[in-house]
C-alpha cells in the first residue's frame, strides 16, 4: 500500500508576499546584491518565479518592495514636545533596524546601488526619502514651538544623524551605544539649530 503523496499548502496574498521579502533579505544577506536574482528569491520562497513576477517587474523593484516592508516608519515617532527626546528615538529606531536582521541586507543593496541607477533612484524616492521627511516634521515642530531656529533645519542638517549611524552601523560594523546616540544628538545636531542664547 502507497502513501498519499504530500502535498503542499498553498499560500497567497499577504503570507505569500511575506515569505518572499522573507526570502529577499535572506538571499540578499547570503549572496549580495549582484548575485541576487529572481530564481533565487522564488526557490528560498519555495515559490513559482510567475508569482513575483506578478507583483513586482524587476529585481530592483522586488529589493525595495521588501525593505520597504521591513523598515519601521520614522514617523511613528511620537511627539513628545521636546525636539531632544523625539530626535533620540528616531536615531535609536534607525540604529536597531540596522544592527538587527536587516542590515546585511541594506549593507547589500548600498554596495549594489553604484551598479544599477533603477535602484538607486527607487531607494531614494521609497526608502530615503519618507524618512527625511519624517525628520524634517520633527524640526518643523520643534521649530514652531521655539525650541530651534526658524530655518535652521537644512537638508544638511536633517541628514546628519542618519548619515552617522548608517556610517557607524553599516560602513564601520559598530552597534552605537545609548550613550553614542546621546553624543550625536547633543554634541552635533542641536548646537546646530539651538536658538542663540
Amino acid at each position: 500500500m502507497t502513501s498519499a503523496p504530500e502535498t503542499r499548502q498553498r499560500r497567497r496574498g499577504q503570507a505569500l508576499e511575506t515569505a518572499i521579502y522573507d526570502a529577499v533579505l535572506a538571499e540578499l544577506a547570503a549572496v549580495g546584491y549582484g548575485r541576487l536574482t529572481m530564481e533565487g528569491v522564488a526557490a528560498r520562497a519555495r515559490t513559482a518565479k510567475s508569482s513575483l513576477y506578478r507583483r513586482w517587474n524587476s529585481l530592483e523593484d522586488l529589493v525595495i518592495a521588501a525593505v520597504h516592508h521591513e523598515l519601521p516608519d520614522v514617523a511613528t515617532v511620537a511627539e513628545t514636545g521636546d525636539v531632544r527626546e523625539e530626535l533620540l528615538a528616531a536615531l535609536t529606531l534607525i540604529a536597531d533596524t540596522l544592527t538587527g536582521p536587516i542590515g546585511p541586507a541594506v549593507t547589500s543593496i548600498l554596495g549594489g546601488m553604484n551598479q544599477s541607477p533603477n535602484l538607486q533612484a527607487a531607494a531614494r524616492e521609497r526608502i530615503v526619502a519618507p524618512r527625511v521627511r519624517a525628520l524634517q516634521t520633527v524640526f518643523e515642530r520643534a521649530a514652531a514651538r521655539g525650541e530651534i531656529r526658524a530655518g535652521a533645519a537644512t537638508p544638511f542638517v536633517v541628514q546628519t544623524g542618519p548619515a552617522i549611524v548608517i556610517h557607524t552601523c553599516l560602513v564601520r560594523g559598530l552597534e552605537l551605544s545609548t550613550q553614542d546616540i546621546e553624543d550625536i544628538v547633543d554634541q552635533v545636531i542641536l548646537p546646530a539649530v539651538r536658538p542663540a542664547s
